[in-house]
């Protein structure tokens, strides 16, 4: 292995399945170990390198770089224990107006809590309630960022934030989006086609513009992340590991980002520890366009995150089936450039064929009804084939009940002075 390729992977330790452990981190690294391959990957990296390069450069030397206001905090802060309202999380002003609501059944859940269908009695308006059940520091830290961020986004393509409370849970109360995600729907129909693919690739692309636009960068751009409405209107949700660039310019890079992210939709740059800007949000759009139009994750043929992070550091990207069409390679291809410099941002991205050219004919209610339809017809005709083979079981059984039974032991001569009901008196 090359010394470079030791570099790049040497913050990455102790990788176990089905988790992912970090211990032994140096001292001067910033810790945060999350652990969840299926979802989401926190890691800490290793800035002695940085460091030494910035005692190298005087300008460095003298004053601190920008970034350093915003470093990371330690593992063993982000786990302290939380165990009262009146710690950091309760004392932020928030100043939302209380919600009157009633709690409606579980909609979902996740390692941090479960969201239920709720109901704002003032005005009737239906919610989703996030709550979670804080446990230490590292979720305080996580609501904070997710509940600063989302109360001052307004976007069509983006979940809405309506407020938050605590009780003897800490709730949130977002937009209730009725459709599920794109990967429940990819569960439930299979692959989309391109009509569907393009209506909500266009749509992701907007959400995203607006928030690159404020400096946000998600950091979690995957289909389980992207609801759908009744409607088809594409809702970017879960915000609860992304972070605000530091600079104007969200797509200047950041050196001190941690590895953050579900490991089957993250760039290279996210991996190799060098630091990343809001193009990872890019190659995860790419990789969830990929997503929609063969109905499974990327990195399909890896069942395990370990190769795809070896793969991820030695700048691979995910095999592109034979199956797509020309105009969606392309598209792919451009957002899954290995170099972030060379992948396009989300305003050039909406201006790609793939997009632009939308199926005027398409009409999102009549692909879903299709689609439900076809679901039931597959239901019924799997319900018949069962009936089927329950049928075909139960001969098979009269079949070896006649097994146990002497044929000669029924012949005329056999049953003669027997007591039997054919006896004639």
């Amino acid at each position: 292995m090359s010394e470079e390729l030791k570099h790049r992977t040497s913050h990455i330790i102790n990788i176990k399945s089905p988790s992912i452990s970090i211990p032994n981190t140096p001292k001067d690294t910033d810790s945060i170990v999350l652990v969840s391959p299926s979802t989401i990957v926190h890691a800490s990296f290793d800035y002695s390198v940085h460091e030494k390069e910035d005692k190298n450069n005087e300008n460095n030397k003298s004053n601190k770089t920008e970034e350093d206001k915003y470093e990371l905090t330690t593992k063993s802060e982000s786990e302290s224990e939380i165990t009262s309202p009146n710690d950091e999380l309760w004392n932020l002003e928030y100043n939302d107006k209380p919600i009157n609501y009633i709690v409606g059944k579980l909609i979902g859940q996740g390692s941090y809590g479960k969201v239920y269908y709720g109901i704002n009695q003032d005005n009737n308006q239906i919610m989703a309630i996030k709550q979670v059940d804080i446990k230490n520091k590292m979720m305080v830290d996580s609501l904070s960022a997710e509940i600063n961020l989302l109360r001052d986004l307004n976007h069509e393509n983006i979940v809405l934030y309506y407020g938050c409370e605590f009780k003897k849970t800490f709730n949130v109360f977002l937009e209730y989006v009725s459709g599920g995600s794109v990967a429940s729907m990819l569960i439930r129909f299979g692959k989309f086609g391109e009509s569907l693919a393009k209506s909500l690739t266009s749509q992701i692309l907007s959400g995203l513009e607006y928030l690159h636009q404020k400096k946000i960068i998600h950091r979690d751009i995957k289909g389980a992340n992207i609801l759908v409405d009744e409607d088809g209107i594409a809702k970017i949700s879960d915000f609860g590991i992304s972070k605000k660039n530091i600079y104007e310019n969200a797509y200047k890079k950041q050196t001190r980002m941690s590895l953050k992210g579900t490991v089957y939709w993250m760039a290279p740059e996210v991996v190799n520890g060098k630091g990343y800007s809001a193009k990872v949000d890019i190659w995860s759009v790419g990789c969830c366009v990929l997503e929609m139009l063969t109905g499974t994750h990327p990195w399909i043929n890896f069942n395990d995150v370990q190769p795809v992070l070896y793969k991820l550091c030695t700048r691979n990207r995910p095999e592109l089936p034979e199956s797509l069409g020309s105009v969606a390679r392309d598209f792919i291809d451009k957002s899954l450039s290995i170099d972030p410099e060379v992948r396009p941002t989300a305003s050039e991205l909406l201006k790609h064929q793939f997009v632009v050219e939308q199926d005027e004919d398409f009409n999102y209610h009549d692909y879903y009804d299709e689609a439900v339809a076809k679901e039931n017809e597959e239901v019924l005709k799997e319900e018949a084939e069962n009936e089927k083979n329950l049928d075909d079981d139960w001969i098979d059984d009269v079949d070896d009940i006649d097994d146990y039974f002497d044929e000669s032991a029924m012949d005329d001569d056999s049953m003669i002075g027997k007591d039997n009901y054919l006896d004639e008196e």
